[in-house]
């Protein structure tokens, strides 16, 4: 979760895309996240908004009853 005052600043894109490097030179092949289905506020989104990972390329893959399951091959 990102603190308030750093909000909307590109940190958690920052975040993400540091760890799709990590995870590419570890040798990891996909990437999954499971953003939430209703982004209702800051704090109930602390997995990250879905329109974040949907711009780093990630697609969605299956739904459940509370969050989409997005993948990104690395």
């Amino acid at each position: 979760m990102i603190a308030a005052p750093y909000r909307k600043h590109g940190v958690a894109t920052a975040l993400l895309e540091a760890a799709l490097e990590r995870l590419r030179a570890r040798g990891v092949r996909v990437a999954e996240a499971y953003p939430g289905r209703q982004q209702d506020s800051p704090q109930g989104n602390y997995r990250g908004p879905l329109q974040m990972f949907l711009r780093a390329g990630f697609e969605p893959y299956r739904e459940t009853e509370r969050h989409l399951i997005v993948r990104k091959p690395l």
